[in-house]
């Protein structure tokens, strides 16, 4: 989705009557509903401006505490392996990559 696609809906769904202010949450395929979020705008990692993003970032506690405690994270650039730390660790402290499209999660085995 792009801003203006998203604009244009927040637009159509104000004809249709909902307020301005009404809150917004984010539902995900498994029937959860999270209403603690915020818009990460920081593409200060992308010179280019043909690769930012924006990114809604969807916070439940127990979720993200659990997720940074088991996630590692793998440079492609360098080969070298770290922990996810919260907030995300945006450079690889070997190589200083931040090209996220070169590194990849590593999970380990289901158990």
């Amino acid at each position: 989705m792009t801003i203006q696609e998203l604009i244009d809906q927040l637009k159509a769904a104000i004809k249709k009557g909902y307020k301005p202010d009404t809150r917004i949450c984010v539902d995900t395929m498994n029937g959860d509903s999270h209403w603690d979020m915020s818009l990460d705008t920081d593409s200060s990692g992308y010179p280019d401006k043909d690769q930012w993003k924006i990114a809604i970032n969807v916070y439940e506690d127990k979720v993200w505490k659990e997720r940074y405690e088991k996630l590692t994270v793998h440079c492609l650039k360098c080969d070298e392996v770290y922990k996810e730390t919260d907030p995300p660790v945006e450079v690889c402290p070997s190589c200083s990559n931040t090209d996220k499209n070169k590194t990849v999660y590593l999970q380990g085995e289901q158990g």
